[in-house]
């Protein structure tokens, strides 16, 4: 047998490089089809930079195709031993495509070509890895650095782009700003007398204080950056002592931060549930080492981040109880969660809103939670379909496991811990949840660590076949790979950050920026959704249209722009608003105008040559918009 794949490989050997180009070529397609699939090639590219779709698509694959003959040239003996398993290997792919039209096809692809690209790495740019990386922590150090850069700068760049929204961060920057300042008033961009009405997250004062020093939105986007890649930290700890292997667990770190979870979460503006996975980990690791005083101490701001953690940490006691046979401990875990849920939903949030605990949302399982929980003791099967009976509840299990090569699966223990997190989406009544979102933020942690397992199991049956620590680097580099791969699936952070279109900064922020020097900072203030998060460090700041704070108050000030939309139709909705405030509410008078930016004033009252040059103002910008949208029928 030997023989015979020794002279069908030397066959293939004689056309070496007709074989690498060839290699190159169908790993570009596949890339460009992995990263392009969703969306049109102009969103990425303009034509003034490189000219038509056809021409980018052949700039790609000429990349590709380089990058394949400079592999040849410099492993090429190596390559030489292995064309067969290449061959046989993008054979597969092939099959793999075919696949794609079947539920999960896709997913299965991406996994397969991220196996691809392992395996090409494994003995090539990875060969001796831990000889070239003789200094782990400074290889975790630059992971994390690089994550944070990233998420902050795009979490900035995209509030400054106005594409940030008044659900959430103008929500939380409002609500941490009154913080800072030991102010526990209403939030009036969610129009509620006490946030902790609606969500229970004590977490956030601590993070509140640098507010008092820069209280601007950017201020929590960043705080959420470092947090999220804070968790690395002990993610790393909990994959070193288990893999036994510090680079494998910095890859497995890297594979947590490309986690589709974690970058919708970022891409979601600010979300509380972002900072839970650091606190979660955290208390993992404090678990492994069994030191339980300071593993119960963390439970204290794991179960601050938000309510509905607590039944998380109901889970990691029944783990405790029923897979590492700790009674006592995973038996107090359990109280404790429970004890929390109990205290935060029945008690403490009803005090505050008159309409108590309003999320339990999920009449799939139960009317109430006590009908829920017998649900699931009852009829588990039923539970289990529930979360995959519907394309987007499926299509989001896919992408969830196949962002760690499946790998998670391999480890039934630890992604018992998922249930609440994944239930929390699938089974819950909205059909928006299914989709994942920022909601994956949750299950990240839990998917990592059964991650670290699944690599661990499969090297205690198959280690010893392989040289020393080379089975579990090939697995958390696998892993690593899927997770980049899958999150191209979707428009996420890294994807975005090769748009060149994401780098304009419109002019409205400019003069959005300049009308708001006119408002005092005790005014009440009413603006569009996207601009509220510029002015949410405020005691009064209102969405407008639709805030029933706003609708029952007198407002000071209204910030309108037309400028501060993309879309031409929501353009003409502005311009029907302004129109509105001129014609039928007198008491606000435009102020001051700055483009297609205007500033009311109540009690101002325009000239009415003022008024008039507003209207035909507006007018010309309404035949401008009909024009462009007839352009584009």
């Amino acid at each position: 047998m030997k023989e015979l794949y020794k002279k069908i490989n030397d066959a293939l050997a004689q056309y070496f490089w007709p074989v690498i180009v060839s290699f190159g070529f169908l790993s570009g397609t596949f890339a460009f089809f992995i990263i392009f699939r969703n969306n049109e090639i102009n969103d990425f590219i303009k034509e003034d930079l490189l000219g038509s779709s056809r021409n980018f698509l052949i700039l790609f694959l000429a990349v590709f195709i380089a990058l394949f003959i400079f592999l040849g040239v410099r492993y090429r003996k190596k390559i030489e031993e292995r064309i067969i398993p290449f061959a046989l290997i993008f054979f597969g792919a092939f099959v793999c495509l075919k696949l794609r039209s079947i539920t999960g096809g896709s997913f299965i692809f991406f996994a397969y070509i991220s196996f691809v690209l392992t395996y090409i790495l494994s003995f090539t740019l990875f060969e001796k890895i831990e000889e070239k990386i003789k200094r782990p922590k400074y290889f975790l150090l630059g992971t994390l650095i690089f994550f944070f850069l990233a998420f902050a700068f795009y979490s900035v760049m995209k509030h400054m782009k106005l594409e940030s929204n008044a659900y959430d961060l103008g929500i939380f920057t409002q609500a941490m700003y009154k913080f800072s300042h030991l102010d526990f008033s209403e939030n009036t961009v969610r129009a509620i007398e006490n946030l902790w009405g609606d969500h229970f997250h004590p977490i956030l004062v601590p993070f509140s204080f640098p507010l008092w020093l820069y209280p601007k939105a950017e201020t929590i986007v960043v705080i959420q950056a470092l947090m999220v890649c804070l968790g690395g930290i002990p993610l790393y700890l909990i994959a070193r002592d288990i893999l036994k292997n510090k680079i494998a667990a910095v890859l497995v770190v890297g594979a947590y931060l490309f986690f589709v979870g974690i970058q919708k979460a970022i891409d979601f503006d600010f979300h509380e549930i972002s900072l839970m996975p650091a606190f979660f980990f955290t208390t993992f690791y404090l678990m492994l080492r069994k030191n339980w005083k300071w593993y119960f101490i963390s439970l204290i701001p794991l179960l601050a981040v938000k309510e509905d953690v607590s039944i998380l940490v109901v889970f990691l006691g029944l783990y405790l109880i029923i897979f590492k046979r700790k009674w006592l401990i995973g038996l107090a875990t359990l109280l404790i969660g429970g004890a929390w849920f109990y205290i935060a939903t029945a008690v403490i949030i009803p005090k505050l809103a008159a309409a108590g605990f309003i999320y339990f949302e999920y009449s799939v399982l139960g009317a109430t939670p006590k009908a829920a929980l017998m649900s699931l003791i009852t009829n588990p099967l039923h539970a289990l379909y529930a979360m995959y009976n519907h394309p987007f509840k499926a299509n989001t299990v896919w992408a969830f496991l196949s962002s760690f090569g499946f790998l998670p699966l391999l480890s039934p223990a630890a992604l018992f811990m998922a249930i609440p997190t994944m239930g929390e989406v699938m089974w819950n009544d909205s059909i928006y949840r299914w989709q994942g979102f920022h909601y994956g933020a949750s299950t990240a942690p839990i998917l990592a660590i059964a991650t670290i397992y699944g690599i661990y199991n499969i090297n205690f049956v198959f280690g010893k076949y392989f040289k020393k620590d080379s089975t579990v680097i090939f697995l958390a580099l696998f892993a690593l790979i899927c997770s980049f791969v899958v999150s191209q699936n979707d428009r996420t952070v890294f994807e975005r950050l090769m748009e060149p279109g994401f780098y304009k900064v419109p002019s409205a922020l400019g003069d959005i920026k300049e009308l708001g020097k006119e408002i005092p900072r005790d005014a009440h203030l009413s603006t569009q959704t996207n601009i509220v998060p510029q002015f949410a460090a405020r005691d009064f700041i209102y969405g407008y249209p639709g805030n029933r704070y706003e609708q029952g108050r007198q407002m000071d000030y209204y910030i309108l722009s037309i400028d501060a939309e993309d879309n031409l139709q929501n353009k003409l909705v502005w311009i029907w608003e302004v129109e509105n405030f001129i014609l039928n509410r007198p008491e606000h008078g435009i102020y001051k105008q700055k483009n297609g930016t205007f500033l009311l004033k109540k009690g101002y009252i325009p000239t009415k040559a003022e008024a008039d040059a507003v209207l035909n103002y507006l007018w010309q910008q309404r035949a401008l918009i009909n024009d462009q949208i007839a352009e584009e029928l």
